[in-house]
């Protein structure tokens, strides 16, 4: 293929994945994709790696240039522009096997994919051209609310992955050449139809509004992904899928995890269909609905915050004040202030004078150690760090 513009140019069509760009515009120019790949990149294995989440850049300007198209408009064929919108950063290169949140996982060895990473919806694909979408390669999509059904992910009549630069066409199984559109889907939940729809707005536009507060979307997708993982979790997941099916509704079985990828992203499309239904139940009226939930199933802050330390104001105010439930310590300033009234109330201050003030952690919160002295005023309200130290003194009065 020479350097120029090719004779067939087609444009990338409206959400468009790279690797369905370029089979049909291989088979537009009447080659095979596999063929076209290796004509127009040759040594670059193009068809051997997972190039929509790769996204080399040789890849998308020579597509722009073979096909007359804007640059822009040919990057955001790939899932990495998606960075600051969905997620933070983009890392298919780091060695964890296409480690990017949101992102299906993939497994590609010797240029055979292992793993299915590629979902797509049967009717969809004879609905109009047959095409790949974007939205199509991110564990946040497991249903097709114009078609109402849970994604595909595998060949209907082999259970191969979709690799489309490996197929004849967009269409057509690149193992067994069965058409993907004969690929039979089960009925999607019915709360997950509209939350996806809702989700998918959310990132077309970059914010959401979550109960009283306003997220960038990033920031609501990591949100929405940790409730995603609580609800899938080891730890308190059972407890608190059987709760919201309980209360509201949903299907609490176990996800099924694969053993050899953890995660969100490794789950096929039926399993996180499920999981969204549950986050569509639990996540109304935020975050009251949410912290009930897990009151009820007995999960507090300190599973909830869990891997998620830099977790947005919408989540961790409310797991934080109305979901703690920890031992309280008095502070030190409460302790002097306990110590000020029984001195002033003629008490001896004692630890056990101080522990029916303020409770018995005072010991447990360290205020019975001895610090420095400061310098100390005869005011009869005013307790000095080195009196409260020899008040603490069990049962000796000072």
């Amino acid at each position: 293929m020479n350097n120029g513009p090719w004779p067939c140019r087609p444009k990338p069509l409206d959400d468009e994945l790279l690797s369905s760009w370029i089979a049909r515009t291989a088979v537009a120019n009447g080659m095979r994709p596999i063929m076209f790949a290796r004509a127009v990149w040759p040594g670059q294995s193009v068809q051997a790696r997972d190039i929509d989440h790769v996204g080399s850049v040789a890849v998308t300007e020579r597509m722009a240039a073979g096909t007359v198209t804007d640059p822009e408009r040919a990057r955001d064929t790939t899932l990495g522009t998606l960075t600051g919108w969905l997620f933070e950063s983009h890392a298919p290169g780091e060695g964890r096997r296409g480690g990017t949140k949101w992102v299906t996982r993939s497994e590609i060895a010797g240029g055979i994919w292992h793993r299915p990473a590629q979902q797509f919806c049967p009717i969809c694909l004879t609905d109009g051209p047959a095409y790949l979408r974007r939205s199509w390669r991110l564990a946040l999509v497991a249903v097709c609310w114009r078609h109402g059904i849970v994604l595909a992910d595998r060949c209907g009549r082999c259970a191969s992955p979709v690799v489309v630069v490996r197929a004849d066409d967009t269409r057509s199984c690149h193992q067994c050449g069965a058409d993907l559109a004969d690929t039979s889907c089960a009925p999607a939940p019915s709360e997950a139809l509209p939350f996806q729809r809702k989700q998918e707005a959310i990132l077309r536009r970059g914010w959401a509004q979550l109960g009283e507060c306003h997220l960038y979307s990033m920031r609501y997708f990591d949100l929405l992904h940790h409730v995603l993982r609580l609800l899938a979790g080891p730890r308190c997941g059972d407890a608190l899928r059987t709760t919201v099916a309980r209360l509201w509704g949903g299907d609490p079985r176990p996800p099924e995890r694969p053993a050899d990828f953890p995660g969100l992203e490794a789950m096929g499309p039926a399993t996180r269909a499920r999981l969204l239904d549950l986050a569509a139940r639990l996540m109304v009226g935020w975050p009251y609905r949410f912290v009930g939930a897990c009151a009820e199933a007995g999960v507090w802050q300190g599973k909830l915050m869990m891997h998620f330390a830099d977790a947005p104001y919408a989540f961790a105010d409310p797991v934080r004040h109305l979901l703690f439930n920890g031992t309280y310590r008095p502070t030190r300033a409460e302790a002097e202030a306990a110590a000020a009234h029984l001195r002033k109330t003629g008490q001896p201050i004692t630890t056990r004078a101080l522990e029916r003030l303020i409770g018995h952690t005072i010991a447990a919160a360290g205020l019975h150690k001895t610090t420095d002295p400061p310098a100390v005023t005869d005011s009869e309200t005013a307790v000095s760090d080195a009196s409260l130290a020899q008040s603490v003194r069990p049962d000796s009065p000072v």
